[in-house]
């Protein structure tokens, strides 16, 4: 499962398992009834964290995405400021 930021700051979610996208990438958010704001777009990483996968096969390629705040990265004047590190495990 991968979860993204669209261009806009929009919330996004996918799924590949064995190489096919078996959820296409989606939108997420709230759009709550009677709410002076709307919580589908316009937001930023502010943290991220490391996880093992112990579960993998050993043997089986595979391909991850880090997703970490850029250092000019700010919560209110810059929150779309992000670097993506690829890596990929045997």
């Amino acid at each position: 499962m991968s979860f993204t930021l669209l261009h806009n700051g929009s919330p996004s979610s996918n799924l590949i398992y064995k190489g096919k996208e078996v959820i296409k990438t989606s939108r997420l958010g709230l759009d709550l009834k009677n709410a002076k704001i709307k919580l589908l777009n316009g937001f930023g990483i502010t943290d991220s964290k490391t996880r093992t996968f112990d579960f993998l096969k050993k043997g089986k390629s595979y391909e991850d995405a880090i997703y970490a705040d850029a250092k000019d990265a700010h919560f209110k004047t810059n929150p779309q400021a992000y670097n993506i590190k690829k890596e990929s495990y045997k």
